[in-house]
């Protein structure tokens, strides 16, 4: 191991802690404002949480950003699914439950539509998928030029 790549870990590691803090933060901002229903508020700073949830995934994969650099930069399959769960992430809770109601997840909750969206109404579970669509995307936009 050289010192470049003890350099690599050590951002990579001040900045995951950064992006934690800030979540952290972030968080506690929210349930002051749930408690005070400032909704526009609270979807202006959901979104912010799913930018950096977003920015956490791109670090977990931050040997391939390093690539990108190299030249191995590209579009492959993997950037669909990534995309599609990083929007999916961003939609409010709030709007879900404005167009489909307040729904209980499966298995307590019936089945329907209701396991579709009910999971989508709780923020920690959107949160997981925007980290997981941050590491998606990253994959899906390497291509490796050998």
């Amino acid at each position: 191991m050289n010192y470049k790549e003890i350099g690599y870990y050590i951002v990579v590691i001040i900045l995951s802690i950064l992006i934690l803090n800030f979540l952290t933060l972030n968080q506690i901002e929210i349930n002051d404002k749930v408690e005070r229903l400032d909704v526009e508020e609270i979807i202006g700073l959901l979104i912010i949480n799913k930018i950096l949830g977003f920015t956490l995934g791109v670090l977990v994969k931050w040997r391939l950003v390093i690539q990108y650099f190299k030249g191995n930069f590209g579009i492959n399959l993997k950037l669909i699914p990534g995309l599609l769960i990083f929007l999916l992430s961003f939609i409010p809770s709030i709007t879900i439950a404005k167009i489909f109601g307040l729904g209980i997840p499966f298995p307590q909750g019936p089945i329907g539509l209701n396991i579709i969206y009910a999971p989508f109404l709780h923020g920690n579970v959107q949160l997981p998928l925007s980290v997981i669509a941050g590491v998606l995307v990253t994959e899906g936009l390497y291509k490796n030029k050998v």
